[in-house]
């Protein structure tokens, strides 16, 4: 009936930036043993849940191909028909999900039909009431961005470069043009209409997550390194480095290509990751951000399974270790971490993950 997948933000704003050749312990392990659960049993997920929100006290699942379901299975909202088709792991469909504070409607973000990565209002439950807020162009079916937070009259959103960019693409730069929303974390102003770009030279900035005056954000790297990156709302428009930089290297893949990037380039207010981990190292693929809870963020990996809690001053340790595979989303219930996972046959579960 449903599928679970959210890739939620990790907060890591107290640390200084790695150094490329300082030796990281990235499968650091925890002092303790943690275990998973299978937990609501009557939930399975055909596409994947892209987020959750609670309102009168239910709890919602916001699904990729466009449906909105409460707990009980009751299906409350569909906007399949104004949806790219998700294809299987794919980065099209329904991405995001915030609720205005006055419960009367909701912001999607979700790839549109006709090359779109689309922010609008809509009424409770009214699929028929979108206002557009923002649209963004993209070329193809990866890279959507779609990351949405909302404070007070403030949007804060997040785009992806909108491609694979692969040597060869004479406009692989978008996110390096920050006269575009491509690449980007953006706050748009609810009232006045105005969009600000807060940082570009992003790839894939699934998800971010607001704390204080920084915004944390998780980039899905290519060839080499998934990036933890901060925002200082206080500080200059920042350049996070895509296409040109992965992790805080030069691009393993387009260093050094005469006549495509060039050669080392000077990057206006280049900003490293603050943290970053090996993709294909040990099964891994993709980040997925976390949410924080008494001192520590926790995240884990798309394709390994892993999960790590991180204390913010201090390596992530390893709290969980390939015990499950496409995790896709985590989220805590009072005082209980939840993730959403593969069930096998293409449909995904939640899972408990506690301590054993």
């Amino acid at each position: 009936m449903f599928r679970y997948l959210i890739f939620i933000s990790l907060l890591f704003f107290g640390c200084t930036p790695i150094e490329a050749e300082e030796e990281i312990d990235y499968w650091n392990k925890a002092n303790e043993n943690w275990e998973v659960a299978l937990a609501f049993e009557d939930l399975v997920f055909d596409t994947e849940v892209v987020d959750t929100f609670t309102l009168d006290d239910e709890l919602y699942f916001v699904e990729k191909q466009g449906y909105i379901w409460k707990e009980d299975g009751e299906l409350v909202f569909d906007l399949r028909n104004k949806i790219d088709e998700p294809e299987y792991h794919h980065e099209n469909g329904l991405q995001s999900v915030e609720v205005t504070k006055d419960a009367k409607g909701f912001f999607l973000s979700y790839t549109e039909v006709g090359g779109f990565v689309t922010v609008s209002y809509f009424d409770f439950w009214n699929g028929e009431s979108e206002e557009y807020i923002l649209r963004v162009e993209r070329d193809g079916d990866v890279h959507a961005g779609g990351g949405l937070i909302l404070d007070k009259d403030i949007l804060f959103a997040s785009f992806g470069d909108g491609y694979f960019c692969t040597l060869g693409l004479e406009d692989c730069t978008w996110a390096q043009d920050n006269s575009n929303y491509r690449g980007t974390v953006s706050r748009i102003d609810l009232v006045s209409g105005s969009v600000d770009i807060l940082g570009y030279g992003f790839r894939h900035p699934w998800r971010f997550e607001k704390i204080g005056k920084k915004l944390v954000v998780f980039d899905t790297g290519q060839t080499s390194w998934e990036e933890i990156n901060i925002i200082d709302l206080d500080e200059e428009l920042g350049n996070y480095g895509w296409p040109y930089y992965e992790g805080n290297e030069f691009s393993a893949e387009f260093t050094g290509v005469e006549g495509f990037l060039g050669f080392e380039p000077e990057l206006q207010n280049y900003t490293p990751p603050n943290y970053f981990y090996p993709i294909y190292d040990k099964g891994n693929c993709a980040i997925i951000g976390g949410p924080y809870k008494e001192g520590n963020i926790y995240f884990g990996d798309f394709c390994s399974g892993r999960i790590w809690k991180y204390g913010l001053e201090s390596i992530p340790e390893l709290i969980l270790e390939n015990k499950l595979s496409y995790l896709t989303h985590l989220f805590f219930i009072e005082d209980s971490l939840f993730v959403s996972a593969s069930i096998g046959n293409g449909r995904y579960g939640i899972y408990e993950v506690v301590r054993d």
